[in-house]
């Protein structure tokens, strides 16, 4: 008898660049009823965006994965056509991820349709500005300066979350201010895909890159800003040096 495939606890749509003005952005919908969205261009809501859906809604677009045979599908499908963005599903089934993209070409037959699906629960959430849930304190930046290397850039701050399950990454925003001296970080929170303690859950951030200069550092979409310290590594000590 075959083992029965984990239920799909996620699936995400994006919709990527071409050479005119097509909308660039990427909605997960989870099966928990909770949903992100990240904006990038041409389209109302740039930025991170959480909302919220019924569950049901969920339970009948993972049937509808499953009936299109979406775990048989080709994982790149690309026509001969350069100016079209390429269209990326994935969908998360227990510890198995897939991701099809779809490229200037009408397979799967079905991609369009689930994309369209995804698409129509997107439209009928009351997104709201930043990333699902969590609070975030305690930011600090500091800058250690190893003297014949560049200085290690390392911000670090405490994120509390209702249960178990999330994780929270910290990376260079997109695009960067022209002031060198300031720093801009996302704050990218994923939240969990299957049961989980219902325990608030402190998550620490971090983020470390050896940089040449800064004296700022803000966090997004929070607006955080802190101000960097400036440390001196401490000295090593030589190889040779023997304690007598």
């Amino acid at each position: 008898m075959a083992n029965k495939r984990e239920p799909i606890t996620a699936v995400r749509l994006r919709r990527g660049a071409c050479f005119g003005t097509c909308p660039i952005y990427e909605v997960t919908l989870h099966s928990d009823g909770t949903a992100e969205w990240e904006g990038e261009r041409f389209v109302d809501r740039i930025g991170r965006f959480h909302g919220e859906f019924s569950p049901n809604e969920f339970e009948k677009l993972a049937s509808f994965v499953e009936r299109v045979g979406f775990f048989g599908w080709d994982e790149e499908n690309r026509g001969n056509v350069t100016d079209l963005p390429d269209y990326v599903l994935t969908v998360i089934a227990g510890k198995r991820t897939k991701t099809v993209l779809q490229n200037g070409i009408d397979e799967p037959p079905d991609f369009w349709a689930l994309a369209a699906v995804v698409d129509g629960v997107a439209a009928g959430i009351e997104w709201m500005e930043g990333a699902i849930g969590g609070s975030c304190e305690d930011w600090s930046a500091t800058l250690t300066n190893f003297g014949i290397v560049a200085p290690l850039l390392t911000v670090k701050g405490v994120c509390t979350f209702p249960t178990s399950g999330f994780k929270v990454e910290l990376r260079r925003h997109r695009p960067q201010p022209a002031n060198p001296s300031l720093l801009l970080l996302e704050r990218i929170v994923t939240a969990p895909t299957g049961p989980v303690a219902q325990v608030i859950t402190e998550v620490e951030a971090s983020y470390v890159e050896r940089i040449a200069s800064v004296e700022r550092v803000t966090i997004l979409p929070d607006g955080v800003t802190v101000d960097v310290e400036v440390l001196d590594a401490p000295p090593q000590r030589s190889s040779d040096a023997v304690a007598s």
